[in-house]
């Protein structure tokens, strides 16, 4: 990467430090940025220096910042293409139903099943 010479430890090895071996991944996985320039923040314009090959941020707020965009951006454009739907109350559980009848009559739950099993509601 660096064009120094090198005697390898390893037969496999490609580079002469662990910076070159960085470099050399960098360039093999077609990262878009060199470790070790200055580039410019997607998100606030700042520069800063290059840690990674694929970094776009210069902190972990920005990042934040801009995924939490991203993530807005993208559910707005779901929901836009559904027209809203009226909201319905749910329907009420057979237990629920019978407790709203037995306060409609003035009755406990217990009291209001037992006349209707006797048949007098």
């Amino acid at each position: 990467m660096c064009g120094k010479e090198f005697f390898p430890a390893h037969r496999l090895t490609k580079t002469c430090s662990d910076e070159c071996r960085a470099a050399w991944e960098s360039k093999r996985r077609g990262a878009s940025k060199q470790i070790g320039s200055v580039a410019k923040c997607d998100e606030c314009g700042k520069e800063y220096v290059v840690l990674t090959a694929n970094a776009r941020y210069c902190s972990a707020a920005c990042k934040k910042r801009a995924n939490h965009r991203q993530t807005a951006q993208e559910y707005k454009a779901i929901h836009a293409m559904q027209p809203p739907q009226k909201r319905r109350a749910p329907a009420l559980l057979g237990l629920e139903a019978v407790a709203r009848e037995a306060v409609k009559h003035g009755l406990t739950y217990g009291q209001y099943v037992a006349r209707m099993e006797a048949g007098e509601l």
